[in-house]
Order: structure tokens, then C-alpha cells, then sequence
């Protein structure tokens, strides 16, 4: 049986490795200054909202540019 420890950490690891894959996609093209992804300007929301999941847990690898 998992517990609830073991399924919290599942979720937990899951919501960091999809918040990682958001920051690689939602990079800044350099000479438009819009988010390569979604085409708003950089940082988009959606490269913001996956940096703060990150602060969260402590482990911000990267900047929001």
C-alpha cells in the first residue's frame, strides 16, 4: 500500500520535473524579447508561475531571465 508520504513525494517530483520542462521551453528569443513558446513577452506568465513552483521547493535552477 503506499502511503501518503510516498504519494505526496510522487507529486511533488512530478510537479517539479513539469515545472523544469516549462522553464526549458518558455525561453526569451534575444532579438524579439518574446517567450519562444507562447510568443508573449518574456518572462511570460507561464515561465513565471513554473519559477515560483520551483522557489517553492527550493531548488531554482534557473532564472526567469
Amino acid at each position: 500500500m503506499i502511503s501518503d508520504r510516498d504519494s505526496y513525494a510522487q507529486f511533488s517530483a512530478e510537479r517539479l520535473a513539469a515545472a523544469r520542462r516549462v522553464l526549458a521551453a518558455h525561453t526569451e528569443v534575444p532579438w524579439t524579447g518574446c517567450c519562444r513558446a507562447c510568443g508573449r513577452p518574456a518572462p511570460c506568465d507561464t515561465r513565471v508561475a513554473a519559477h515560483k513552483v520551483l522557489n517553492s521547493r527550493g531548488r531554482a535552477a534557473v532564472a526567469t531571465q
